[in-house]
């Protein structure tokens, strides 16, 4: 959970650092328009990459969780077995 802490902090830092950029620079507001947009797009993309990354870890955490659970589950199931045989 602290990664995607980590990882929202610096897309939202970058975020802010671009706007107040653009917003700053002597540029016509339809070439700023356009700049917005295309960064946005890009920004977008890179947030959707970085997300699906972090869908793909967790998944992976998750199935070896589960993978382990079972395990314990069945050598209890035989410990608990044996001790009423």
């Amino acid at each position: 959970m602290n990664k995607v802490k980590v990882i929202g902090s610096i897309a939202a830092g970058v975020g802010i650092g671009f706007l107040a950029g653009v917003l700053l620079a002597p540029e016509k507001g339809s070439d700023l328009r356009g700049k917005i947009s295309k960064k946005s797009v890009a920004t977008l993309d890179e947030v959707k990459l970085k997300l699906n990354e972090i869908v793909t870890i967790l998944a992976g955490k998750a199935a070896i969780a589960k993978a382990e659970a079972v395990a314990f589950y069945e050598e209890g199931k035989k410990e608990i077995d044996s001790q009423l045989s």
